[in-house]
């Protein structure tokens, strides 16, 4: 990187003069006399005079004298280093920047200002490749929890540079998704077997926060579970007041769906963001609920997945049910129902079917970027710069998310 020159050597007399004094008065504080006429100030002032003279000739003279004198003075001059900065830039089309043994084309500068000087960079490798992409949006993890991040405004760069403004927690939990796939030469045999299983389950321990949906595929069943919290007060009736409902936990679990009651303006102030309370061990209450609120938006999950286990869980009580389905191995994914609006992390799905959300969930909070490209196009190259106005030494964790390819 080329930087300006550095600023003149020039030694201000009168700051000389002053740290001096400054330090005869801490040595011999009666040996001072600022007197014109005193031998001893006016040898003082005539060679804070001749250092200023000398140090503004330093500058004229090459650096290697400067160097050979600093040296002969018993002062060792600390190594160059290289100075590394981050340059943005919006790509119209796949291709390589590169620099050519001779003339560069292309310039990266800094605006100069009054205060600031001209920087030009250099390209700290040969070539680099660039491809046309966006920030499509931020998230933070913290205490395990996703929080979506309205990027600030960015005037320079749309898209390429985003800064992190206000923070909301994600909604993109509140319908979580499990499929179990089977491959099946009787399907409809299993089929049968997998509803009855589901019907007695839902008629003597209702979970009430889980709904399920049984069907075929060209070559075997598919069984869908919903984990939508609602779901406990689908039958309550429409006029409002306390509402509760089933909620259970699974078999050989403890673990419900953590909630909480709705922020929303219908909903009295001392309601809102409470979790809901326990009747029973089995039943969950909300009491003085308006009866203009819908109770499909009453209650919200917080903003993480379901554990590891949950959904082997969900397959292991249809089997309680139903012995017959103890020797089935199915094929499990997992993944959400993402809202609709395009403003929460789409990218939440993918992570979950690759498994990539709970190796990188798993360590501190942190940070992410959705990084998208154009349709149809593979990634082949990622560098993403984050940069955070903390402390110097403290360790960021930046992790890009690609559209399609998971974590």
């Amino acid at each position: 990187m080329r930087v300006p020159p550095p600023p003149t050597l020039r030694i201000d007399r009168a700051d000389l003069l002053r740290d001096l004094v400054e330090r005869l008065e801490d040595k011999a504080p009666d040996a001072i006399r600022r007197d014109p006429t005193d031998p001893a100030w006016l040898v003082l002032e005539e060679s804070a005079w001749m250092v200023e003279v000398l140090s503004e000739q330093l500058d004229e003279y090459p650096w290697a004298v400067v160097q050979q004198l600093a040296h002969l003075l018993g002062v060792s001059l600390r190594p160059a280093r290289p100075s590394v900065g981050v340059v943005a830039l919006e790509a119209l089309s796949d291709g390589r920047v590169v620099a050519p043994a001779s003339a560069v084309p292309w310039r990266f500068v800094t605006l100069q200002t009054e205060t600031a000087g001209l920087i030009e960079f250099e390209l700290a490798e040969p070539e680099v490749p660039v491809m046309p992409a966006t920030i499509a949006g931020l998230a933070r993890l913290r205490d395990g929890e996703l929080w979506r991040v309205t990027p600030g405004p960015s005037p320079e760069l749309p898209g390429q540079v985003a800064w992190g403004a206000e923070e909301v927690r994600s909604g993109v939990f509140s319908k979580e998704v499990f499929q179990y796939r089977f491959v099946s030469t009787d399907p409809e045999a299993l089929v049968k077997q997998i509803e009855a299983a589901h019907a007695r389950w839902f008629e003597e321990r209702p979970p009430g926060w889980l709904s399920i949906e049984v069907g075929t595929t060209d070559d075997g069943v598919l069984v869908q579970a919903v984990l939508d919290p609602n779901l406990a007060f689908a039958g309550a009736p429409e006029e409002g007041g306390d509402l509760s409902g089933p909620w259970r936990p699974l078999d050989e679990s403890t673990w419900t769906p953590p909630v909480r009651v709705h922020d929303h303006p219908v909903l009295p102030v001392s309601l809102r963001n409470t979790r809901p309370m326990r009747l029973e061990e089995d039943r969950i209450f909300v009491p003085g609920v308006p009866s203009n609120m819908l109770v499909d938006e009453l209650l919200v999950r917080d903003a993480r997945p379901a554990p590891d286990d949950v959904p082997k869980g969900i397959w292991r009580t249809l089997v309680h049910f139903e012995r017959k389905l103890a020797s089935l191995r199915p094929e499990i994914r997992r993944g959400v129902v993402v809202p609709g609006g395009g403003t929460e992390p789409s990218w939440v799905d993918d992570a979950l079917r690759g498994g990539g959300w709970f190796r990188v969930a798993e360590r501190a909070d942190q940070s992410f970027a959705h990084i998208a490209f154009d349709a149809g196009r593979s990634a082949r190259t990622l560098r993403v710069a984050w940069m955070h106005a903390g402390e110097a030494d403290r360790e960021i964790q930046a992790f890009a998310l690609l559209d399609g390819t998971g974590m």
